[in-house]
């Protein structure tokens, strides 16, 4: 029991480690800032609060998809045609299941949830998600 615990942190603190996690959960946090900004000059502090959850919930689930991905290919060390796929689509379904939890939770419990905030906050960090296919890594950059 104690193993596994250090392998799940050991998996968590090389998920966020990785420079296309910091990435795009920077990018998420400028965009959510900015949409909580134009947010509150638009509708006032319930819209901006409801632009900080949009954010939020996508970041947590972004954070959520690496660690569970991470956790996956470290114990698939045997080399397969299928072995990195079946964690990446693992950690795909509990990030889908983790944003539809979260938006359930904060439609149900936030009762002056401006919608076009959340949801615009949520789409534009959804789209800062795909950006993570652009990042390179310093071990990609060959040295002329």
């Amino acid at each position: 029991m104690q193993y596994e615990r250090k392998n799940a942190v050991a998996a968590a603190s090389q998920a966020l480690s990785s420079a296309p996690i910091r990435a795009v959960l920077k990018w998420q946090a400028i965009l959510t800032l900015l949409c909580a900004l134009v947010a509150y000059f638009w509708v006032g502090q319930h819209g901006a609060l409801s632009a900080l959850l949009g954010g939020v919930v996508n970041a947590s689930a972004v954070g959520v998809y690496w660690f569970v991905a991470n956790l996956g290919l470290n114990k698939s060390r045997v080399a397969g045609v299928g072995t990195g796929l079946w964690p990446l689509l693992r950690a795909e379904i509990v990030k889908i299941v983790c944003v539809v939890v979260q938006i359930v939770i904060v439609f149900k419990t936030y009762a002056q949830l401006h919608h076009p905030a959340f949801l615009v906050a949520f789409l534009v960090t959804l789209l800062a998600w795909r950006a993570s296919f652009f990042v390179r890594t310093d071990s990609e950059v060959v040295s002329k």
